[in-house]
């Protein structure tokens, strides 16, 4: 009677043995970037449900085609065990097996066998494991939060293209799954749409790893890794309920990240009530504060307590802080300046209704929102008082515009984009004899006396400002 090992009791060396195991997933694995084939490969589970990576050589594709069917099953032998090493491993199995024309398939019944093979992590465990000298290859289930578009290598060298979906667990821990190239572009976003919400994904045999620009936790593909939407497993069983509760209680962790071209589907992109948004915790919960948010309300107040504007450096790659009087502003690097760059840095406080909160607005949105640049409101129109709300800015209180922003600091938020709702502040002039019938932006032939103040804003201000500038 032939006696049957499991495959977890297989060593190094091992050539006389017998399994029966069935066909989990098979691959065609290259070299880097190459599309020419280094070896057919495929993993096998018994019905322990432990796992092997199966190696057939390019030149026996006739055994890969014929036996290597997914969800068949087999009693297999003649076959070689080799010690996996470490830069090969898609399993945590100490064996891999090689299959040449020499090795006998039975076909055998595959009810027996578990449809899939799992040992998932927590997040805990994730975060202990980027920390290896060996990686550990990792399961990982938990909920979806966002499908990223189609992004190409910063390397100007590189082929490479990718998707990121954004996961979540119960206890709100945030990381990463970066998929590559065919698989970004072949992830069923469809069959992902026609699941009702929430929707659990369970990936198989990752590299936990740490994205060293944003310090994001991700899980790195090796060639065995999978993914399976809402997988009939037992784990999903017991944690979808618990899932559903915790979104119908803050429905804002699925929050849609993919910018709409069509600004009148941008502006309805993750609307929100501002007495919902002030029940989140955004010091403590990374999902939230990596989404935009947009909500319909009025301009309240303008807040009169801080610089309504900052001066920078002109200068190419210097834009740093200026110091001095309008007529002798002062670079630290460069010196006396003739011009400066100058922008709006002021708050605003909005309401819809429901609750208020604080808006930043900085640089182009306060244009877009003034229709005019902060250095012709300074130089133009005079006000040059960085400590004195200008009119114009006046006037903005009591119009109601659509806002974008996202999280900022405790109490404040930033905006990243306004769009109107037929409310526009209205500014003239005062003392005008022939008030301008163009835009506020036409030019004007005599310009008032410069007031003589010190231009100088809080790093903070800067500091954010620059940022916006870059995006």
């Amino acid at each position: 009677m032939v006696q049957i090992t499991p495959i977890k009791d297989l060593e190094p060396d091992d050539t006389r043995k017998f399994i029966e195991a069935k066909v989990y997933r098979k691959w065609i694995a290259t070299k880097n970037e190459e599309t020419t084939p280094v070896s057919l490969c495929s993993i096998l589970i018994d019905e322990e449900g432990t796992g092997v990576q199966v190696n057939i050589n390019t030149n026996d594709s006739a055994i890969f085609d014929k036996y290597m069917q997914i969800n068949k099953a087999y009693r297999i032998s003649n076959f070689i065990c080799e010690k996996t090493l470490d830069w090969q491993r898609t399993l945590p199995t100490k064996v891999t097996l090689t299959i040449g024309k020499c090795a006998n398939f039975e076909p055998i019944p595959p009810d027996r066998f578990p449809q899939h093979c799992f040992h998932f992590a927590s997040y805990d465990e994730v975060c202990n494991r980027i920390e290896y000298q060996t990686p550990i290859l990792t399961d990982y289930i938990g909920c979806i939060c966002n499908i990223g578009n189609i992004q190409h290598s910063k390397n100007p060298n590189s082929r490479k293209y990718f998707r990121l979906i954004d996961i979540i667990d119960l206890n709100n821990n945030y990381l990463q799954l970066i998929l590559w190239n065919e698989r970004a572009t072949s992830f069923p976003i469809d069959e992902y749409e026609s699941h009702t919400k929430p929707v659990l994904i369970a990936v198989s045999s990752c590299w936990p790893n740490i994205f060293t620009g944003t310090g994001m936790v991700q899980l790195k593909p090796t060639p065995a890794t999978y993914y399976y939407l809402n997988p009939n497993i037992p784990e999903y069983q017991n944690s979808i309920s618990a899932y559903r509760e915790l979104f119908s209680q803050k429905p804002m962790l699925l929050a849609d990240k993919n910018r709409r071209q069509d600004p009148q589907e941008e502006q309805r992109r993750n609307r929100i009530t501002l007495q919902e948004l002030n029940t989140y915790d955004f010091q403590n919960n990374k999902v939230l504060r990596n989404n935009k948010y947009t909500c319909e309300a009025k301009i309240q107040q303008v807040e009169n307590n801080r610089p309504w504007f900052y001066a920078s450096c002109d200068k190419e790659r210097c834009n740093k802080k200026v110091g001095g009087k309008i007529h002798e502003l002062l670079c630290p690097t460069h010196g006396t300046l003739k011009e400066a760059n100058f922008s709006y840095c002021f708050r605003i406080l909005i309401t819809d209704g429901t609750s208020t909160i604080t808006l930043a607005l900085l640089c182009n949105n306060a244009e877009k929102l003034l229709g005019i640049s902060c250095k012709k409101m300074i130089v133009e129109l005079g006000f040059d008082n960085k400590y004195v709300l200008p009119d114009p800015i006046k006037a903005l209180e009591g119009t109601t515009h659509i806002f974008q922003f996202h999280y900022q600091s405790p109490n404040q938020y930033m905006v990243d984009d306004i769009f109107p709702i037929n409310h526009t502040a209205t500014y003239t002039p005062p003392n005008t004899e022939t008030p301008p019938t163009a835009d506020i932006d036409t030019p004007k032939t005599n310009t008032p006396k410069m007031k003589k103040n010190l231009f100088t804003s809080s790093d903070e201000a800067e500091t954010a400002a620059k940022k916006q500038k870059k995006t």
